[in-house]
């Protein structure tokens, strides 16, 4: 199983250092290196509050998409009402 495991594992390397610009995937073989030297229990704690940060930064850039959506959205319609109301008035004078 542990060879399997390290298989995997070097798939998973091959594959990001593949399609990951060089940056990136040296400091996923230093992470995965780092992670790699510590104990079991350790090891579990890592992985734990890596996965957490990593979700936490993906909520982050979420949350900002989302806010760029509605703010667009919103200077849409700001822009349809400004149109109807304000711009059909000069008209008319």
């Amino acid at each position: 199983m542990e060879e399997r495991f390290r298989q995997l594992e070097q798939e998973v390397a091959t594959a990001i250092s593949d399609s990951a610009p060089p940056k990136v995937a040296k400091g996923w073989q230093r992470l995965t290196i780092w992670v790699n030297g510590l104990t079991g229990t350790t090891k579990i704690a890592a992985v734990i509050m890596i996965g957490l940060a990593a979700f936490a930064v993906l909520n982050f850039l979420l949350k900002t998409v989302m806010a760029i959506l509605s703010l667009a959205v919103m200077g849409v319609i700001a822009y349809i009402l400004w149109q109807v109301f304000f711009a059909s008035n000069k008209e008319n004078t």
